[in-house]
């Protein structure tokens, strides 16, 4: 053939080939389900590089089928007779290029492994193949399986747990769910916000809830854990608002101002525990917040103490140990750093085995942010969102921007705002400011911080911006905003503003908006069964986002729960926790 007639032959060979056909076949009789490249391709909207002939997307494996003379296969060496410098050439040239693909999918994530021709060309040596790929296929699922198994799970029976709970500023309920699911159950959950009461009452149907305010409420809180359980209380949780210490709050209480007058009385919050763990004497405490509570001052008997000192001095019959952690330290595909303080009542027969150094009050580390020790590598944004196979959303128009699942779906731009998100750089956390492409003429690069054009004097409507009195101006933000996600890092801290991105590290690694509140809800590891219906309702679906954005991740909750429930049930000569009955996957 003439190099023109070889051009148009290849160009129309993109059928399977015969080697391939008899591995997926053989796979597939032995009950391995995969995709091939087009159908990963067509569910999720994603090409993966060098197009693998076969894929498990759950198990991060791709198979390439490599053929014996086009990738140079040492064992069979067969070359042409004729042109031999020219096949030579091509041949090393593919060698080349399956190194960089294999490397390219590795640095994703993915496991690559590569059968050549003759390892599928008989019956015996096909049956050999397949019998050597069944441990590789079948070997520890990859990085994140066991929270994916943990939020697609079935919503389980109601079933008597040993432990009781009552739970302080309940939010709905997403930060108890995983003690619950660990074999605690609630009692009394407090809320001030009716909205939020009002989900999580549909979701905890056995528990008593008080739409009130916790510093107003104790004798209730009492009086209703006592008609609920005539035993003492085993665990006590509270997670307050935390406004005046949180990082999207500049001052964080700084500056004295009537605002900031208003946050550190919700910063004392914290305190309104104290009468409702007197009155019960919990045999554990667990409180939740930002990890600026660690050294926030409040005003206390005339002078100023940190919030941990006067605890201390109220709960005089507690050991209280504190620990910031960070959420992708266990596999939570996020960095979410919070503080946890327990408290551990001190006629607890375990007690003195706990201390601060250690950290042994809290879940092991499973992760870490460069894999060391024994410990996985933490997992990152596009690993997940890869893995979870979410339909693609595009947020050109209302109907691209909506998916089948009722949370699912995102908002729609206008031209000037989806060109901001559109025109920023896919996986490597760019900025809607660094958008260096003149919409109007298309001169680039136009320099940081200008918002004209300097060949045509047109408006960068590209970079996030403002008119002001006619004139143009851009908007003034943090470094970390119209940014999109770092594909190979965990997500940024899901917050209460996921749906603007205008916020922190707001937008989709690679597609054209921020994340669905689906999305969002898995990344702080919500189970799917809990039930949004009381949030979607009445003009609240607000709601979701902010109460996502509000949660301590229920798997991380849930790994707390267990660790507490085995020192409990030792304590009582119970069961310890390895051996309580499990409704969910062990950590």
């Amino acid at each position: 053939m003439s190099p023109p007639q070889r051009r148009k032959a290849m160009a129309h060979n993109r059928g399977r080939t015969k080697p391939e056909r008899a591995l997926a076949s053989g796979l597939w009789r032995r009950g391995f389900r995969y995709f091939t490249h087009a159908g990963y391709r067509s569910l999720t909207g994603l090409r993966l590089r060098g197009q693998p002939d076969i894929v498990f997307p759950r198990k991060r494996l791709v198979v390439f089928v490599d053929g014996c003379f086009w990738h140079g296969c040492a064992e069979c060496d067969k070359r042409p007779e004729q042109s031999g410098a020219f096949w030579a050439e091509k041949i090393q040239a593919n060698q080349q290029r399956d190194l960089r693909t294999t490397a390219e999918l590795e640095s994703a994530g993915w496991r690559v492994l590569r059968v050549p021709e003759h390892a599928v060309r008989t019956k015996a040596s096909l049956a050999q193949t397949i019998d050597s790929l069944t441990p590789l296929i079948r070997a520890t699922p990859g990085n994140g399986q066991a929270i994916r198994e943990f939020i697609l799970q079935r919503k389980p029976d109601a079933a008597a747990t040993p432990y009781t709970a009552v739970s302080l500023f309940s939010g709905a309920g997403l930060s108890d769910l995983g003690y619950q699911m660990a074999g605690f159950h609630f009692c009394v959950q407090v809320e001030l916000d009716s909205c939020r009461a009002e989900v999580g009452a549909e979701n905890f149907p056995y528990s008593k809830w008080l739409t009130a305010d916790v510093q107003l409420a104790t004798a209730e809180i009492i009086k209703e854990y006592r008609k609920a359980s005539s035993r003492r209380l085993d665990l006590l949780t509270a997670t307050p608002p935390c406004q005046g210490m949180s990082t999207s709050n500049p001052s964080r209480g700084k500056r004295r101002t009537p605002q900031a007058d208003a946050l550190e009385d919700k910063n004392k919050l914290l305190l309104a525990i104290v009468p409702v763990a007197l009155a019960l004497q919990p045999r554990i405490i667990v409180i939740e917040n930002v990890r600026q509570i660690l050294t926030l001052e409040v005003e206390n008997e005339g002078g100023k103490k940190t919030i941990i000192d006067v605890l201390r001095k109220e709960l005089r019959d507690y050991y209280i140990y504190k620990k910031v952690v960070n959420m992708a330290d266990y596999g939570i595909p996020q960095i979410r750093k919070r503080a946890i303080i327990v408290a551990a009542h001190k006629n607890e027969p375990w007690v003195d085995s706990l201390s601060d150094a250690n950290g042994d009050y809290l879940p092991k580390l499973t992760h870490t942010e460069h894999q060391t020790d024994g410990l996985q590598p933490w997992l990152s944004v596009r690993e997940w969102l890869e893995s979870m196979e979410y339909p693609p959303l595009d947020a050109s128009c209302p109907e691209k921007a909506r998916g089948e699942h009722l949370l699912h779906y995102v908002p729609a731009y206008g031209a000037d705002r989806y060109a901001q998100v559109s025109q920023i750089p896919e996986h490597l956390g760019g900025s809607a400011y660094a958008n260096d492409q003149c919409p109007l003429c298309r001169h680039t690069p136009v320099p940081m911080g200008a918002i004209l054009c300097p060949e045509c004097n047109g408006v960068m409507r590209n970079r996030p911006y403002v008119q002001n009195g006619g004139s143009p101006y851009l908007i003034k933000g943090f470094n970390s905003s119209y940014r999109r996600m770092h594909s190979n890092r965990p997500a940024y801290t899901i917050t209460t503003n996921t749906s603007h991105v205008g916020s922190d590290f707001k937008i989709h690694p690679w597609e054209n908006r921020v994340l669905s509140p689906l999305e969002c809800a898995d990344l702080q590891t919500v189970p799917r069964f809990y039930d949004w219906t009381a949030a979607q309702e009445k003009g609240r679906r607000y709601l979701v986002r902010n109460l996502v954005g509000e949660a301590l991740p229920p798997y991380f909750t849930y790994l707390h729960g267990r660790l507490l429930a085995g020192l409990l049930s030792a304590s009582e000569g119970a069961p310890t926790s390895s051996s309580l009955p499990l409704q969910y996957p062990a950590p």
